[in-house]
């Protein structure tokens, strides 16, 4: 207040004015509400998901002998979306990745949504 700082109340204001514009322009600030896994889990998760897939699915019932292996999640900075981590891809058997690629990165992005990485 002006009062404390010496300064006049329009000095004061227009200091109040720019702390005010900067303070609610600030990006809003991301709860950790989600459960904490750790790399392993959220491929374990991932894999047993992408086994749903029509591809997927026709390989391990083709080959019983087949798995699904998905790479172990990484760490990242936190992004705008509250995500903290990411997986690049997967392997099972003779089945394209890219065949796969949008429903991949779709289940992907809703486990993100729900996990973060230990």
């Amino acid at each position: 207040m002006p009062q404390a700082t010496g300064e006049t109340l329009r000095e004061w204001s227009c200091k109040h004015d720019a702390w005010q514009r900067g303070f609610e322009g600030q990006a809003p600030v991301v709860q950790q509400t989600k459960e904490v896994l750790t790399a392993e889990l959220i491929a374990s998760i991932i894999e047993h998901r992408i086994g749903a897939f029509p591809p997927v699915r026709e390989e391990l019932a083709r080959d019983r002998y087949c798995l699904v292996r998905v790479e172990l999640p990484r760490a990242h900075a936190r992004d705008d979306k509250g995500r903290n981590w990411n997986v690049g891809g997967f392997a099972c058997g003779t089945v394209d990745p890219a065949s796969c690629r949008t429903d991949f990165r779709a289940e992907v992005d809703r486990i993100r949504d729900r996990y973060d990485l230990a």
